[in-house]
């Protein structure tokens, strides 16, 4: 009777005991697998950095997807679709929406910002100098539109927790967008109608924007949890109210941004009161 001086299995006669070859099989089977491992996650890896192209592409056709599905609904039905879009709280499209409504207003400045160098023009070589800038006009314009989002989405976020509503910011980003979803198509309505009529233009985006613009804010702000009907309607007047009167306050103080440096300095109390004593 012999035994495997290796693994002691008890053997026939003749027979051969196979425990060596196994344990080889086993010992490259071992070393194969972190390999296949590693060529496994290699392809996940690379999807994963942030310069991969087809990431990049899935990633922004999701949001891009997202994008589209939000303004369909919020523009057919708003008052539906705002609770589940404000508790969302999406942040990229809010952003998106809001970057939008201040490309859109920078547009109508634009406009106006022509209509004015044109009229300068008829001045000829005296008021070559003092033309606006349109560029300027765009990036102030746009700058300042965020601002002024961002102020709005702070006061619905501050009201709202004060009247006892359970809100994130993120979510008083949303309703704030909501007014971009509408601003937007009304912006550029203002600017045919501004190429028809300049004063007609100027009261249809002031007054229509801001009447659409609220009525998207009150829908909005029905996406607040734990607040009642009636605190929502003070919520909206309270926010209506002080962001008003920060509008104003602020606009008369950034309104010089876009007047020229030389007509500034021209209009300035010192070169008045210089003028006056000259006279």
């Amino acid at each position: 009777m012999a035994f495997c001086r290796y693994c002691g299995r008890k053997l026939e006669d003749g027979e051969v005991c196979t425990c060596q070859q196994a344990q080889q099989n086993q010992a490259q089977a071992q070393q194969a697998a972190p390999q296949q491992n590693v060529q496994q996650a290699a392809p996940q890896q690379a999807a994963a950095q942030p310069g991969a192209a087809p990431a990049v592409s899935v990633q922004g056709k999701q949001v891009l997807d997202a994008l589209l599905k939000d303004l369909i609904d919020l523009v057919k039905a708003p008052g539906t679709s705002a609770q589940g879009y404000v508790r969302r709280g999406d942040v990229t499209v809010s952003v998106i929406f809001l970057l939008l409504q201040g490309i859109c207003s920078a547009i109508f400045a634009l406009f106006c910002i022509g209509k004015i160098n044109s009229l300068i023009a008829l001045g000829g070589s005296m008021t070559q100098n003092i033309k606006f800038s349109g560029v300027g006009a765009f990036f102030l314009t746009l700058l300042y539109t965020v601002i002024f989002e961002a102020i709005l989405a702070g006061l619905y976020f501050a009201v709202g927790k004060l009247l006892g509503g359970q809100l994130r910011f993120q979510e008083a980003l949303s309703i704030v967008s909501m007014r971009s979803v509408i601003l937007v198509p009304m912006i550029l309505v203002s600017c045919l109608v501004f190429l028809l009529n300049i004063s007609a233009g100027i009261v249809f985006y002031f007054c229509a924007g801001a009447l659409a613009g609220v009525t998207f804010l009150v829908a909005g702000s029905s996406g607040i949890a734990n607040l009642s009907p009636n605190r929502k309607v003070y919520l909206n007047l309270i926010v209506t109210v002080v962001f008003t009167l920060i509008f104003l306050f602020l606009g008369t103080k950034l309104l010089p941004s876009y007047v020229p440096s030389s007509l500034r300095e021209f209009f300035s109390t010192d070169n008045l009161m210089n003028m006056l004593s000259n006279m």
